[in-house]
């Protein structure tokens, strides 16, 4: 029987499904806590002790990494795909790539009732739909089952997911695939789709209408950064950077699952490729417009390194250095253990007596607040113009 199954600490458990898909005799099912983070419930009863939960949890399994073979700064060639992507447009690349072989992709999107759930497409349309960044844990459902039926029937499969989700699949396949491309992206961890609903319901009852095309980052307005964007009756809305609340929270790591808090998949790499943003790129590399949007890039494999090698003609890249990729995102080269913020002890207890609304108020306003949403509403084209001016003064 799985750890958590024994002792029911949340911090032994991801929510990757990966136990309840591999139980032969339905003795575990995934249950919703009350913050909303899915948990294995274990039934003795049906329970034979085969082991083969323990055998697929990556928890329990932690996969060995090692040092990426090479890293690259990299800005997709399309303008559209870089327009829509949050930051460099690389897990297009490697998407188009999979499914001009005829192969599949499967990753997060958001479904008809606004959940982030992981699925698969073997077309282009269905990869537009899992591009941009979705902050909050998604469900797996059953797409390891999916995963492992098109590998076996000999298809080229690309999953991209967060580290702790390919680990998952990993261990869940029991055997490695040549035909199976791993994708993960250097995580900050997961709130829950609950918290994520509570503070939609607070921008609807605010704007007094349904939220359509939400994205948690939007380059249409001012850049690559961290803009999000939302639509209310046709008129389209924007927060800037911290003054969303919910964004706040996400970045201040007020709402992760307790698991992320001792993440066991930082640090040495263990998928073919790794993504992130490349925060500071232009300390180290002149890149004509990075200001689009630039991809940090690890290739941990040879495998990777031979598909990257074919696919990077469609990108604008160059090579670069690990350390310099560390300085604004640390989790590329070493593991640690956060502190959990006081905060995160009681903060999903409020936000489901109160609501999102009073808790923001108390909890999840960036210092400032107010001036710079104020600051916010001039042009950004004006503080550019304004930076020049102050610099060549």
């Amino acid at each position: 029987m799985i750890k958590y199954g024994i002792t029911n600490d949340e911090a032994l458990c991801c929510g990757c499904r990966a136990c309840e898909l591999i139980c032969k005799h339905s003795a575990i099912q995934m249950k919703k806590n009350m913050e909303g983070f899915l948990y294995p419930e274990v039934k003795p009863e049906a329970c034979v002790e085969c082991g083969l939960c323990n055998k697929v949890c990556p928890m329990e399994n932690p996969p060995s990494g090692k040092e990426p073979e090479a890293a690259y700064a990299l800005m997709n060639c399309n303008d559209d795909i870089l327009a829509s992507s949050s930051s460099g447009g690389a897990f297009r690349l490697l998407s188009d790539y999979v499914i001009s072989k005829g192969g599949y992709v499967a990753g997060c999107i958001f479904d008809e009732d606004g959940r982030a759930v992981l699925t698969i497409t073997d077309n282009q349309s269905g990869c537009c739909k899992m591009q941009g960044s979705k902050y909050l844990s998604s469900d797996p459902g059953e797409i390891y089952l999916e995963i492992r039926d098109r590998l076996r029937n000999g298809k080229l499969v690309l999953f991209t997911g967060s580290p702790c989700q390919n680990a998952a699949l990993i261990r869940f396949l029991q055997q490695p695939y040549e035909n199976l491309i791993t994708l993960d992206f250097l995580c900050h961890g997961m709130p829950s789709q609950q918290a994520f609903d509570s503070y939609k319901a607070y921008l609807e009852k605010k704007y007094r209408g349904h939220i359509t095309d939400y994205k948690f980052r939007d380059k249409t307005y001012r850049g690559w950064g961290y803009t999000e964007s939302f639509s209310v009756n046709s008129h389209k809305h924007y927060r800037i950077g911290f003054t969303s609340t919910y964004l706040f929270g996400f970045i201040s790591s007020y709402l992760n699952r307790y698991s992320c808090y001792g993440c066991r998949f930082r640090g040495k790499r263990f998928t073919d490729f790794t993504i992130s943003d490349y925060w500071g790129i232009k300390k180290h590399h002149n890149i004509p417009e990075s200001d689009k949007g630039v991809s940090a890039v690890t290739i941990n494999t040879l495998k990777a390194m031979n598909i990257f090698n074919i696919i990077k003609d469609h990108a604008n890249c160059a090579e670069t250095q690990i350390e310099w990729i560390a300085e604004e995102n640390p989790s590329i080269t070493r593991s640690h253990i956060d502190t959990i913020p006081q905060i995160r002890r009681v903060i999903y207890q409020e936000i489901a007596r109160d609501g999102w609304g009073k808790v923001a108020r108390s909890y999840l306003r960036c210092s400032n607040y107010y001036l710079k949403r104020f600051l916010y509403i001039i042009p950004y084209g004006l503080i550019s113009k304004a930076k020049t001016i102050i610099r060549k003064g």
